[in-house]
């Protein structure tokens, strides 16, 4: 499904009010093989990426709340890669 384009446009100042260290709250929407999607603000999601033999998504559920940290915004490619879960 996704965001269209226009829908895109409407919320494109969302992403630079995000900075990197801030610790923000978010939702779950989806756990991958990559790791965990966490929606920040309407239309804004980051991940929280799973490595390493130790990290599982096992004790996370779709629509968990979580604290997360913003390590890196790539304005260009509309990503953010975040850390957590946070306490």
């Amino acid at each position: 499904m996704g965001v269209g384009l226009g829908e895109w446009a409407e919320h494109e100042d969302l992403l630079p009010r995000f900075r990197v260290g801030q610790v923000v709250g978010g939702r779950i929407t989806k756990i991958a093989p990559i790791g965990i999607f966490v929606r920040l603000a309407h239309c804004v999601e980051g991940l929280v990426p799973i490595s390493g033999p130790a990290a599982s998504s096992e004790s996370f559920r779709e629509g968990q709340e979580m604290s997360v940290q913003i390590l890196m915004v790539d304005h260009e490619r509309n990503r953010i890669l975040l850390a957590g879960p946070l306490p």
